[in-house]
Formats: C-alpha cells, structure tokens, sequence
C-alpha cells in the first residue's frame, strides 16, 4: 500500500518525449474494441460500447492533439496546425484519496507564466517516485481545479514525533491511515 512518504518529487524531463492524444483516434472510430471491452468488463449493466464511447469523449476532449516534452519545455500542437512552447517549473504534489482512505493516485503538478500556454499541467503515471515513463494522463487548463485541500492537523508543540502518525487503528476510529501534524509553535524574544 503506498503511504505519504513513499512519494517523492518529480522532474518535468521524466515526462520526456512525443505523446499523442487518444481523443482524435477514438472519434475517428478507431478505439472501438476498446469502449466495446470496458463496456463488457464493467460491473454495471447498464454500461454499453456507447455510454463508454460518451464518457472518454467528455473526459479526452481537448483542442491539442500532440505534446512535446523537453527538460522544462512543453510544446503544444493544437488541431488548428497552431504550437505553442512554455517553460515550466514544477510546483509540488497534490494526493488523490480513495473512500477508504487510501491512495489512489498522486499528480505532480508544474506551472508557467506564459500566457500562451496552459498555466497549470498536472502528470499522473500511477508511479510515485523518479522512473521512466511509458504512459501517463495529463490534465492542463489555465484554472486550478482543485476539489479539497487538505491541511495537516496543527499542534502548538515541536514534536518530531507527531509528524507522521498512523490513525484508525481500529474499527471504533475508522479507516487505517497515515497522517501528521504540522508545527505552529512561534518563538518570541
């Protein structure tokens, strides 16, 4: 199970190289067999080569179809013929929790003041520390879609102890999970 301190940071050159979306291949009909198979495989019967088709159309809809990646460059090419470059710089980690308090994904984020390009990029490739990549999802906009920001718990006490710490241990208090406690203690002269 992987827990907050097995993450590490990443480097936008880990994302290195020429990805394609699937977006237009599946509007030209070409990934067929594939909403075909997620329908099949589905728990829910109402699922269908359709209902599938409708929601990878929704959620890989977006105006650039290819993406070049270089160290700390991205170059967008938009359907249109039209490519846009930014330099980004990476700007942490944000955890995604499933319902039982696990994680279930981590996306490292990276952000540019070009105007042109998309402000905010987020990579996720379900590894959680430096490895090569071999595919990954990426999201981009220019507003920062986030749901929930988790704070750690702050105590007014400098105790390296409490900095991570395992809660739900039991039935009585829930899922089992790491957490932590951040510092808030100021010193005055």
């Amino acid at each position: 199970e992987l827990t907050e301190d097995m993450i590490q940071n990443r480097t936008l050159s880990e994302f290195k190289g020429e990805w394609v979306s699937l977006h237009p291949m599946l509007i030209e009909g070409k990934l067929g067999e594939f909403c075909e198979y997620k329908a099949n495989t589905d728990d829910d019967e109402l699922t269908t080569k359709e209902t599938v088709y409708e929601k990878y159309n929704t959620a890989w809809a977006c105006d650039a179809d290819k993406l070049a990646i270089d160290e700390k460059t991205i170059t967008y090419t938009y359907t249109d013929g039209r490519e846009v470059s930014a330099d980004y710089e990476y700007a942490g980690y944000s955890i995604k929790y499933a319902e039982d308090g696990s994680i279930s994904n981590v996306r490292y984020q990276f952000e540019t003041k070009n105007e042109d390009a998309p402000k905010y990029v987020q990579f996720n490739d379900h590894a959680h520390e430096p490895s090569e990549v071999a595919h990954f999802h990426i999201y981009f906009g220019n507003e920062l879609k986030i749901k929930r920001v988790v704070w750690k718990r702050c105590v007014d006490l400098n105790d390296r102890a409490l900095r991570t710490i395992t809660i739900g241990d039991d039935k009585k208090n829930g899922v089992k999970r790491n957490d932590g406690f951040n510092s808030s203690l100021n010193f005055c002269i």
